[in-house]
């Protein structure tokens, strides 16, 4: 994953936003935290796309038995939303009193799976798994499905690195406009 820490080193508005205003910049990095996680879901769901260039899913290409028993060429299974288990694992944790958001992986199983889809990885194809495809009417020929690696987290903190300063200053404006509104 991916942290965003505010400190003295900072870029001096935000170090001085920090002494004067802590609550609304734990509230502005608490809005970049879902900020950010939006936009890396957003690339899952588009694979990887505007941030990443990902081999498509789609390339990938089945037998599937017809309806008179033959084989024949078919659409690809995975299409729609192939990582979307993945997506909901994705999110952000605030630490208030460190003034720091965490962005990445939810839990150690889906920080596993999501380096796998980072790294590449192979999977052999068992007899079971043969089976398991073609009783769903797919033929697999390969012993192993190649999946090539997928970055994702740091291709999309790059894209978004240079507005995260600017969308927490404007948030924290927008706060305190909403407070002397109120007074």
């Amino acid at each position: 994953g991916t942290r965003f820490q505010v400190t003295d080193s900072s870029v001096p508005m935000l170090a001085a936003l920090l002494r004067e205003f802590p609550n609304d910049l734990n509230r502005a990095l608490g809005s970049v935290g879902y900020w950010v996680r939006a936009v890396i879901r957003g690339a899952l769901n588009h694979e990887g796309r505007p941030y990443a260039h990902w081999p498509s899913v789609e390339d990938i290409s089945f037998s599937r038995r017809g309806k008179a028993g033959g084989w024949s060429m078919a659409h690809n299974p995975f299409q729609g939303q192939p990582f979307g288990a993945l997506v909901q694992a994705v999110g952000y944790v605030r630490e208030k009193e460190k003034f720091q958001v965490s962005i990445g992986w939810l839990s150690k199983a889906a920080a596993r799976l999501g380096g796998m889809l980072q790294a590449g990885f192979r999977t052999r194809v068992t007899p079971r798994m043969r089976r398991r495809f073609i009783r769903a009417g797919y033929r697999l020929g390969k012993s192993e499905i190649v999946s090539p690696a997928r970055p994702l987290i740091r291709p999309v903190y790059s894209a978004v690195e240079p507005r995260i300063g600017a969308r927490i200053e404007a948030r924290i404006q927008k706060y305190l406009r909403e407070r002397r509104l109120a007074a």
